[in-house]
């Protein structure tokens, strides 16, 4: 049986290796909901932690088939408040008041359990072409000026991920760029109940080990702020003889990131202030 192990969540890793140096762990409740924060320092000795440093924030929620519309809205705020804790020490503000920010939806469309990225950002309305119509615009309202894309798959486009980001960052110069994605998990039971927030970036595939060239504040030189959701699990972690990379999801998977989608759209509009009229449900 082969046992791979792999997972793009710091708090698994994190549980594998308690006693790692480095890290700080702090974990709260909001009824039903828990929050996890990792604190890894910049710091700690090379090889210590398997993550990279930085502040990582897990969001645990119950079975979004049964959360209600009650339930959704506490996760969205949630979410946007966990969201804003990441955010505020990257920018010294919020990012609002017409700054611009780049949000990428990661992954591939016709793959349902690989889609949260472009599915998050189809239900967001962008604000960037307001600063040709009236650049005053944005300050009146006091949004950000949010420029979105989906770059789609290597397979597909024959272009990175990476450098597509890189090429639209280096003409927009945003304040923060925001990358959605789906993540592997090593427990079935975060599968499409867990959102992993981050200011490390992404590496897009490598929880399934297909790594491609990095989202990150270094690559960059633009602050980040990943928002993952793990949608997959490694067929070997179930106790299961299986192909290698052979990676399975929840049989309603197309259920529950509809439901997700638009929970994560709207957080991100709260962080940007974005009117409610952007956002569809």
């Amino acid at each position: 049986m082969r046992l791979s192990g792999r997972t793009d969540l710091a708090a698994e890793r994190h549980r594998a290796d308690p006693r790692a140096k480095g890290v700080e762990l702090c974990e709260t409740r909001h009824g039903d909901m828990t929050v996890t924060r990792l604190t890894i320092d910049k710091k700690v000795e090379k090889g210590a932690s398997a993550e990279p440093s930085g502040h990582y924030s897990t969001v645990a929620f119950p079975d979004l088939l049964e959360l209600g519309s009650k339930g959704e809205q506490a996760l969205c705020s949630l979410l946007a408040e966990e969201m804003a804790a990441i955010t505020l020490p990257l920018l010294g503000a919020m990012p609002r008041d017409g700054r611009r920010v780049l949000a990428v939806g990661l992954g591939n469309r016709a793959l349902t359990a690989d889609a949260i990225g472009p599915m998050t950002l189809d239900r967001i309305g962008a604000t960037g072409q307001l600063e040709r119509i009236d650049p005053k615009c944005l300050l009146d309202l006091g949004c950000a000026s949010l420029f979105c894309t989906t770059p789609g798959v290597l397979a597909d486009s024959g272009i990175e991920a990476a450098d597509a980001v890189r090429l639209l960052s280096a003409k927009l110069c945003p304040a923060l760029i925001i990358v959605i994605d789906a993540l592997a998990a090593r427990d079935p039971e975060r599968l499409c109940s867990t959102v992993q927030l981050s200011d490390v970036g992404i590496a897009p595939g490598s929880g399934i080990g297909n790594n491609r060239p990095g989202i990150t504040p270094e690559i960059l030189g633009v602050p980040v702020l990943s928002v993952g959701v793990p949608t997959v699990i490694d067929a070997a972690m179930l106790g299961k003889e299986s192909e290698p990379s052979l990676f399975v999801t929840v049989k309603d998977i197309d259920a529950r990131l509809a439901r997700l989608a638009p929970i994560l759209a709207g957080a991100i509009a709260k962080l940007l202030a974005l009117p409610s009229e952007l956002i569809m449900g």
